[in-house]
């Protein structure tokens, strides 16, 4: 099947540049399956109209903001959501809710699309350039995150080069902090103490991060 992963945001507007961070990571450590592509886009404009009709599912990443979130959370959540799809932002005026009513009015389903965002700092804006720290530090669980999604969702396997070579790149100078973030996007996070407690204060992998919560999540749920 066909499957887009859209990336938005500009990356020259302080944390509007999460989307094509994201993209960027998810470019340079998998191997996405056959069908599965990254596109880039500076905003939530009609461009993205034709790309969702273009494809079976999608993925859309980008800025999020709502004021009760703090900064660097992470959310994912389905276009049925109105409130979170009404969070995700950009620099201008046309936003993701407006792509989605101008795609229903096409005739098109989009109840295979999946939203990632990544909170906004709120003081900051969508100015300056470069991200927020904690916006930056969501990045990879996010991409993680998605490719954990397209695993479950479709059967589509991303080939993780860096888990495979043992890169450095993977490991996390604060697992706890890393853990937070997959537990908030998984909508787990009432799991973070008891994944905390096995993880300990020294860098370690994030795909060995990631086996620690699908362990905890699996014994929890067999309980």
């Amino acid at each position: 099947m066909r499957v887009s992963i859209i990336c938005v945001g500009n990356d020259f507007h302080g944390d509007d540049g999460f989307g094509p961070a994201v993209a960027a990571y998810l470019s340079e450590r998998y191997m996405l399956p056959a069908g599965v592509e990254v596109i880039s886009h500076l905003d939530f404009g009609r461009a993205l109209v034709a790309d969702l009709m273009a494809c079976e599912a999608a993925v859309v990443v980008g800025a999020f903001d709502d004021a009760a979130a703090p900064v660097g959370s992470l959310v994912a959540f389905g276009t049925d959501d109105p409130d979170r799809v009404a969070g995700m932002t950009s620099t201008l005026d046309m936003n993701f809710a407006d792509v989605l009513n101008l795609t229903r009015a096409l005739g098109i389903d989009c109840s295979r699309i999946r939203c990632f965002g990544a909170q906004i700092d709120r003081e900051r804006g969508l100015t300056g350039t470069g991200m927020s720290e904690r916006v930056e530090a969501a990045v990879a669980p996010c991409a993680r995150a998605i490719a954990r999604y397209l695993g479950e969702a479709y059967w589509l396997t991303c080939v993780d080069y860096w888990a495979m070579t043992s890169d450095t790149r993977a490991l996390v100078a604060d697992p706890a902090a890393y853990a937070r973030a997959v537990l908030d996007v998984r909508g787990m996070s009432d799991q973070l103490d008891a994944v905390v407690s096995e993880l300990g204060v020294e860098p370690m992998p994030d795909y060995k991060i990631d086996e620690v919560i699908d362990r905890i999540f699996g014994e929890r749920q067999a309980a």
